[in-house]
């Protein structure tokens, strides 16, 4: 789980609150045509990355005796070991390329490549234009199974899901969207609703929709920022309409996450991560499950302060995280395994988000914001104690417990408990110091001092 601190404001002006999010998420009624994504593609400018030097050794013709004693490694053998050595330097880059032969029509498989290899160079133009002339290859095969396999049109969706990735990566959003949009379009055409026999590639084909209409709902939530603030034709060819688009994006998500979930096929793991190996797809093409389509989905409602949709999501997320203890798998024959360390450091930052909401509602509900951080700061606290020492995991609890930490500070602080208040922000500032989150740091210090400047209160 990847962990993004996002400050917002509280309550007051000047008081800010930390708040721990991650970063998911959407489609258009109107699907462009392809032929309207190829046309006139713009990027800035950007030198590419330039590899460093490859390190070499060199032996010196005086070092050579040719009347030396023959040493056990014969030369064929040297010049094995030698090559090997040497395609250590490019062994990333000829996999990469071997792999792609190997998986991918002849017809696209150069232009893959080349597209690889260019958006490993950040060289953005390059990358989409051989990106995008694959995908139009590919979507004009005359029988794209016997070219592609049964899994036809998720590898199809996959060179359109990387073309749109490297447009979001040049900054052309809109077109990105577009693009995103056509993905969509092709896993969901024809796709039926998950049942006791849906396949494994139906199974692939709907998580990957999922997921690209919480991404069409990420960008399309940022293109109507962007037009809001004016820097953007409000009239736009691409890119979503209004923000009821979003909202048909998401429910259409959580909708299908859940009738996904209650079915039995589970998608063919193994070869989706080849697939997205060979073509460097985003990590969110491959993390897509129902406790996080609901995250999203709460965190989307919550920004718009909607909160009688925001607050039951939430819930129903944290406990499929924690599920409620059952009579029936408690005790100790239970066969359901405990919660892992990372669910349960989730679970605490979805609780501390709920906290968030409540926190930010008219008139501030303290009381259950104050409830939920303190249930989020027990839960990352007993998680993190059980962690492995400088794992990932125990990071991330750290991370929650940091900013749980402050966020109580605020509460304290808005309730008029300055000694409490103040005590939280140092915890939050050691916390924040030792694992070297300077956002939090500094936050906290902020709040130290201002908490000095103000008369003590009884």
């Amino acid at each position: 789980m990847n962990v993004q601190l996002v400050y917002r404001q509280l309550v007051a002006p000047g008081k800010s609150q930390l708040a721990i999010r991650n970063s998911n998420t959407p489609l258009r009624r109107q699907i462009h045509s392809r032929a309207s994504i190829s046309s006139n593609l713009q990027f800035s400018d950007r030198p590419a990355r330039t590899p460093s030097p490859a390190l070499s050794r060199t032996i010196s013709s005086s070092s050579f005796d040719p009347n030396a004693p023959k040493s056990g490694i014969r030369n064929g053998t040297l010049f094995t070991v030698m090559m090997a050595i040497g395609a250590l330097g490019i062994g990333y880059g000829i996999y990469e390329m071997y792999a792609i032969m190997g998986m991918w029509p002849q017809e696209v498989r150069n232009d893959l490549r080349v597209a690889v290899r260019a958006k490993q160079k950040e060289d953005w133009r390059t990358a989409a234009s051989y990106f995008e002339r694959a995908y139009g290859t590919a979507v004009t095969l005359p029988n794209p199974p016997a070219s592609f396999g049964a899994d036809y049109v998720v590898k199809i969706s996959a060179i359109a899901l990387s073309l749109a990735d490297v447009l979001e990566s040049a900054g052309d959003l809109a077109k990105a969207y577009s693009v995103y949009g056509s993905a969509f379009a092709d896993l969901t055409h024809g796709l039926p609703p998950p049942s006791e026999s849906s396949t494994s590639l139906e199974a692939d084909r709907r998580t990957r929709a999922i997921g690209t209409a919480l991404k069409m709902a990420e960008l399309g939530e940022q293109i109507l920022h962007v037009r809001a603030l004016g820097r953007a034709p409000a009239e736009s060819d691409f890119g979503p309409a209004d923000e009821a688009e979003i909202e048909e994006k998401l429910d259409w998500a959580l909708t299908e996450a859940l009738r996904l979930r209650s079915a039995s096929a589970k998608s063919q793991e193994k070869g989706k991560e080849k697939e997205n190996d060979t073509l460097n797809l985003p990590r969110w093409v491959e993390g897509v499950d129902l406790t996080s389509t609901m995250e999203q989905v709460a965190d989307y409602y919550s920004r718009k302060g909607k909160v009688e949709l925001a607050v039951p999501l939430y819930v129903h997320a944290i406990s499929t995280l924690l599920p409620p203890p059952n009579a029936k798998n408690s005790g100790l024959f239970s066969s359901t395994p405990s919660p892992s360390v990372g669910d349960r450091c989730k679970a605490a930052t979805l609780m501390n988000n709920l906290s968030s909401l409540f926190a930010s509602m008219t008139p501030v509900n303290i009381p259950q914001a104050t409830a939920w951080a303190q249930k989020a700061l027990e839960v990352a606290q007993k998680a993190e104690g059980e962690s492995k020492s400088a794992s990932e995991e125990r990071l991330e609890c750290q991370n929650v417990i940091a900013v749980v930490l402050f966020n109580l500070g605020m509460l304290k602080e808005l309730s008029n408990e300055q000694a409490k208040a103040q005590s939280h922000y140092e915890h939050a500032l050691e916390m924040s110091k030792a694992i070297g989150m300077n956002e939090g740091v500094v936050e906290a210090q902020e709040a130290l001092k201002r908490l000095k400047s103000q008369p003590r209160k009884s």
